[in-house]
């Protein structure tokens, strides 16, 4: 969300795919790449692009950036399903604590983060629902990270899946270019580097350390 509005309906449909430079797989990793810039009565510039690295059976690196004319307040939402349940931990850390099934959500770098989490909200706005079909819905929590960005700004995210308990887990951004973000992710007995590019997946390197 930026000051508040989601995203307008945007484009109906589109009269060319995407080039190869939205998206990139390989044996080891999945890459890809979209933007938006229409948002619901917000004034002035808003471009908000999203990248997103899998590495195969490991994590997700998410690489949101922010461009605009102005200062914004933004919100980042990640929803749960209704039979997960959710906690908080340290440096702004989400994560399930189910029987089987679990996703640690860590907020990357400096950014500093309001964190607080939403289920089955009314008033003054409807937030924290899941519905399988239309008009029905149940109460589902939602993590709400908030704070103010700069015109230009990027927020990283380390997501972490796991059958039972979740791995401990590390990362940092080691430097950030024009293009993109490189990035190291670091378990107990391995060690991965990454380039996640804002909009070009011919850019993307992986490294990988056992």
């Amino acid at each position: 969300l930026i000051e508040g509005q989601g995203q307008a309906p945007g484009p109906k449909e589109t009269e060319e795919a995407l080039d190869d430079s939205h998206f990139k797989t390989t044996d080891n990793y999945d890459y890809a790449w979209g933007s938006f810039d229409q948002y619901e009565e917000v004034e002035g510039k808003a471009i908000h692009t999203r990248s997103v690295t899998y590495v195969r059976d490991q994590f997700w690196v998410v690489v949101d950036r922010l461009q605009s004319d102005r200062p914004r307040e933004v919100e980042v939402l990640w929803h749960w399903h209704p039979d997960c349940s959710v906690e908080t931990g340290k440096k702004g850390l989400v994560k399930s604590n189910n029987a089987s099934g679990n996703l640690a959500i860590m907020p990357i770098g400096k950014q500093k983060w309001a964190l607080k989490l939403v289920k089955g909200q009314e008033t003054p706005e409807i937030q924290g629902w899941y519905s399988v079909e239309y008009n029905k819905g149940v109460p589902n929590t939602a993590s709400i990270y908030r704070t103010e960005a700069n015109e230009e700004d990027v927020f990283v995210w380390l997501l972490v899946p796991a059958e039972n308990e979740l791995p401990k887990m590390k990362a940092k951004i080691l430097s950030r270019t024009a293009d993109g973000l490189n990035i190291q992710v670091k378990s107990r007995t391995k060690k991965w580097q990454l380039f996640v590019p804002f909009e070009n997946s011919a850019l993307t390197t992986y490294q990988f350390t056992p």
